[in-house]
């Protein structure tokens, strides 16, 4: 069977943890109870190449953690969030489970559209979540121009902004966010698991420190704080080249592999727009046609109807550990594609 459902880090290519680990176990106030947010090493080390110059940074239980946390802390069930179309499928998984109105927000190869957020903004949604560096689906980049244009949408609601930098260094595009325009609503959300490896467990928040505030309250309910050994781990890796070369072949490794296969559906008459990431965003004509075909192949991947609320014609297929088989999987999705 080829496994291409699940879009995550290939372990071959991550840090290794073991120095990292040494370190975190060193950190100060190890063992306490103080529910502190944020060890300084990791604050210190993320505020380097943070998009905008943030007032409070909180250290959570991974990317999803953090947006689950922030939604059931700050938006209350029965409200409505507008989120982009197609999206990551977690993301919806938590909005539903929190009961909220889900508005979707239509994108293109540029990113979330002006006209379809503003409508969504008539709506009065608590909260728009969208991925602003690199869309964990589609493989798309906000361009800036887009993201000034988002802004101004924006500008007259007091909607909250919840920015998701899922797939993080992977990501070749410089982080960005809306922080700067609007930072007393600014939620900006970075996830270290693609890049360092999903069992650190760890992700960074930045925003207001009122917002921080309210975020810490629902913590205390739970957790409380995240792992200092975890977070002394994570920033020791920040601090280290060899890291950041590690990080940097796997980033091309990663591009390779989405390319290869998007070439060859190209080939056989699947055009696939640019894009980076660890999947491909595949159109078909049916969805269950297409699932039941590969399936008939020992082929898995998502169906799209996944990502999204609305209505869907695509697969999302995993690419992060395509290595080898492209062509095999090329041929089968191509068959897969009309009935």
């Amino acid at each position: 069977m080829l496994d291409l459902t699940l879009a995550g880090p290939d372990a071959a290519l991550l840090p290794r943890l073991a120095e990292a680990m040494a370190y975190g176990a060193s950190v100060d106030d190890l063992n306490s109870y103080e529910r502190s947010r944020i060890v300084p090493e990791l604050k210190d080390a993320v505020s380097e190449r943070w998009p905008y110059e943030a007032e409070a940074f909180l250290a959570t239980n991974g990317g999803y953690n953090a947006v689950y946390t922030i939604l059931h802390a700050l938006v209350s069930s029965g409200s409505s969030v507008a989120i982009e179309h197609p999206t990551a499928m977690r993301l919806l998984d938590i909005l539903e489970d929190l009961g909220v109105k889900i508005i979707p927000v239509a994108c293109d190869g540029e990113g979330p559209l002006p006209d379809s957020l503003r409508e969504a903004l008539q709506q009065r949604p608590a909260a728009f979540l969208f991925q602003p560096r690199l869309h964990s689906v589609t493989g798309v980049t906000v361009s800036s121009s887009r993201l000034d244009q988002l802004g101004d949408v924006l500008e007259d609601s007091d909607t909250l902004i919840i920015e998701d930098d899922g797939v993080g260094d992977v990501s070749a595009a410089p982080p960005q966010s809306l922080g700067g325009r609007f930072a007393e609503r600014t939620i900006h959300i970075l996830s270290l698991s693609k890049s360092l490896g999903p069992d650190l467990r760890l992700a960074v928040l930045s925003s207001s420190a009122p917002i921080v505030d309210q975020i810490q309250s629902y913590r205390s309910f739970s957790a409380g704080w995240t792992s200092r050994i975890l977070q002394g781990a994570a920033a020791w890796l920040l601090r280290d080249p060899a890291s950041w070369q590690l990080i940097g072949e796997a980033r091309e490794i990663y591009q390779q592999r989405r390319d290869a296969l998007a070439d060859a559906l190209s080939e056989r008459g699947i055009p696939i727009p640019p894009g980076q990431g660890l999947c491909l965003w595949v159109p078909v004509v049916s969805e269950p046609f297409a699932m039941v075909t590969l399936a008939a192949r020992n082929i898995a991947v998502n169906p799209g109807s996944k990502f999204s609320v609305l209505p869907s014609s695509h697969i999302r297929v995993a690419t992060s550990t395509l290595s080898h088989r492209c062509e095999e999987a090329a041929d089968a999705i191509a068959l897969a594609h009309t009935p």
